[in-house]
């Protein structure tokens, strides 16, 4: 996943295959990139937070998206929240030439280990981008709705469930004037007035806290498809140097990880700001 702070910073997260994608994965790569942010800042960030996603509901477009933005703005971290999707069929934007450097610098070029690729991903775009693995995802959406209903109802979740958003292309995510956390979207920039004000939380004060999130939960990878790993990377093991039979080696351990919910998480989780 890439994400781009305008005038600041480029920021890639590189994901092993037994780590779960969607909300989970978009949600921690926005927390991290927050927490860079706010260290580069002097442990500031600014009161308004502008995001552009594409339009794609599985990592963006969400309940837990939505969730997760309405719980900075109920924290603090930010005064406002405004968020914008690209219309159907114009989803492209500065990430996808970010990708495709990234692409040209690495076509013609042999990597024979991680540290290599990150090396490579480095000098493939200006300004510099920090390149990270994501082999620790925070479950954010456990926190949120423990009892794990897509319904996501009152008693079993924190959050509400968001209704149709298809067709939504901006959100503005604040404080009403109650003191609660309130949703506003607009199907497109040319409209005049935002829509009325829902909550994405049950309660007035949703009790969701970052020493609360669960640990790890990987997602188990075929043993057949291990086998084809491990035969791929048989193949040019002789080619190797030492280090890179050794970090080879220890990414393909980390594939076959059993999921540990009670493991301390890294996150850049304990709270922006």
């Amino acid at each position: 996943m890439i994400a781009m702070v305008h005038g600041h910073s480029v920021h890639f997260y590189v994901m092993p295959e037994n780590v779960h994608g969607g909300p989970n994965e978009s949600i921690e790569c926005l927390q991290r990139t927050l927490k860079r942010v706010e260290k580069a800042r002097g442990g500031r960030l600014p009161d308004i937070l502008y995001i552009q996603f594409d339009n794609c509901s599985r990592e963006g477009k969400n309940t837990y998206m939505i969730a997760y933005l309405g719980w900075l703005v109920h924290r603090g971290v930010f005064v406002k929240v405004y968020v914008s999707f690209h219309p159907k069929g114009h989803t492209h934007n500065e990430c996808d030439q970010c990708a495709s450097r990234m692409c040209v610098c690495l076509r013609w070029v042999d990597i024979m280990c991680r540290c290599e690729l990150f090396k490579m991903m480095r000098s493939c775009y200006s300004p510099r981008p920090t390149v990270e693995l994501l082999d620790r995802v925070a479950n954010f959406k456990r926190m949120a709705n423990p009892g794990g209903k897509r319904s996501c109802g009152r008693g079993q979740s924190h959050i509400r469930r968001a209704e149709g958003t298809t067709q939504t292309l901006l959100w503005k995510i604040h404080k009403a004037e109650n003191d609660r956390v309130v949703v506003r979207e607009k199907q497109t920039i040319e409209e005049d007035q935002w829509s009325t004000a829902w909550s994405p939380f049950h309660e007035h004060s949703p009790k969701m806290f970052a020493k609360d999130i669960p640990g790890i939960v990987y997602k188990e990878v075929p043993k057949q498809r291990l086998a084809i790993v491990k035969q791929t990377l048989s193949t040019f093991h002789e080619l190797q140097d030492e280090h890179q039979r050794a970090c080879c080696a220890a990414d393909f351990d980390r594939l076959s990880l059993a999921s540990d919910p009670g493991a301390a998480l890294h996150w850049s989780v304990q709270p922006v700001s």
